[in-house]
């Protein structure tokens, strides 16, 4: 994307801003992702009345920790949903989000409501939730238990469960003394902390906000009036997760996105990136500002050896 088509795509007007704090592009639905593991449902998964419990993913649905968000070994993490209630009936304090299948991802697997939500209303559910040890992708499929035992979730029918998924990535073994480590050959090249307002661009090989063919970053507000972070002239992004990456794993790092969904948070969320130099770094996101349309971040680009 250039300078120019991502300037196109920023419009007018003021998105809300609820707690989430970036996402990558994904829409959970009816279509499920597969899970390695499908263990037998909990013995009170009885069939939804149809009509009278019914979720639907609030915008977003993901407020943390959105799919595919690496996470390392061990490291304990809170999983939030947006739902909205349309169903006919009210969800009581009785009702429960409970683990439906996949993995489990910790020793919790049901939460209770502990609130009303009337039809039409937004609820956001929590719950705790620990990374395996193991290296590997894992999902794990949530849904709601009401009253009377049954389960619901999203769908027209209201029998599509809701999601986490995760990537763990393996921990680096400790070099012997004396050998030398990716990271100490790794150079700085630039390093700084910025300040990007809506429509500003920034220049990751020189920490210049400067709107041109140089530019790698670009913050817009789209048609829907989300704000982004957009890649141009051929940079390139990716979401690495809560704890600041080193060298070698941003020059792993990938899949890389097409656009970055930034919501306002008091998180700071860190991502890798490749600039249209084809070189590495990170960049830590203070959001806490989107609200007046700022984007603060902290970012360091290396050198390659």
């Amino acid at each position: 994307m250039t300078f120019n088509e991502a300037r196109q795509l920023s419009t007018a007007g003021f998105s809300q801003t609820p707690t989430a704090f970036l996402m990558a592009s994904s829409t959970q639905s009816s279509d499920y992702l597969g899970s390695p593991n499908q263990p037998t449902p909990p013995p009170d998964a009885n069939i939804p009345k149809t009509g009278l419990y019914l979720a639907q993913p609030g915008n977003p649905i993901d407020v943390t920790i959105p799919d595919g968000m690496i996470i390392r070994p061990a490291e304990r993490f809170t999983k939030t949903w947006r739902l909205v209630n349309v169903g006919k009936e009210p969800w009581s304090s009785e009702f429960a989000l409970v683990w439906f299948s996949g993995d489990p991802l910790g020793s919790k697997r049901e939460q209770a409501l502990g609130t009303i939500v009337a039809p039409g209303e937004v609820l956001e559910v929590s719950v705790e939730m620990i990374a395996p040890q193991n290296p590997g992708r894992y999902q794990s499929n949530w849904k709601l238990r009401a009253s009377d035992g049954s389960l619901f979730g999203l769908g027209p029918q209201g029998d599509a469960p809701f999601w986490v998924v995760i990537e763990v990535l393996a921990t680096r073994p400790i070099s012997p003394e004396g050998t030398s480590t990716p990271n100490s050959i790794a150079v700085v090249l630039v390093s700084d902390d910025v300040v990007v307002g809506l429509n500003d661009a920034l220049d990751l090989d020189t920490g210049d906000i400067s709107n041109s063919e140089q530019s790698d970053v670009m913050v817009i507000r789209n048609s829907e009036g989300d704000i982004q972070l957009v890649p141009i002239n051929g940079g390139k992004v990716a979401i690495f997760g809560f704890k600041k990456p080193d060298f070698e794993d941003c020059l792993a790092k990938g899949p890389y996105l097409d656009t970055l969904g930034l919501v306002q948070s008091n998180e700071t969320a860190h991502i890798c990136y490749l600039t249209n130099q084809g070189l590495p770094g990170f960049a830590a996101l203070d959001l806490s500002e989107l609200g007046n349309d700022v984007l603060k971040l902290v970012f360091t680009t290396w050198a390659l050896p």
